[in-house]
């Protein structure tokens, strides 16, 4: 991959902390929504590389250990099931 996973890692923290900065009272500015949407397309962009690379290891770190994926046909699977 041309960008580490690191950096893009930290980009989208920090693109998800300067989006939940606003208060909750208040509509978020398009900047701060815009960047949230960016960080999040970036994450599924490269959730979707690494799986098609078949990078089990880092796709790991994105699924939490409790992950449950439904299927259209209603079976479950685990993200053991997954990876």
């Amino acid at each position: 991959m041309l960008v580490q996973y690191s950096t893009i890692k930290k980009l989208f923290a920090f693109g998800l902390l300067f989006a939940m900065a606003s208060p909750s009272t208040q509509a978020q500015s398009p900047q701060a929504s815009k960047l949230l949407e960016d960080a999040v397309a970036l994450q599924d962009r490269l959730l979707n590389a690494l799986i098609a690379d078949h990078d089990v290891d880092q796709a790991r770190d994105f699924y939490d250990d409790q992950f449950v994926l439904t299927t259209s046909s209603g079976k479950a699977k685990s993200k053991t099931d997954l990876l």
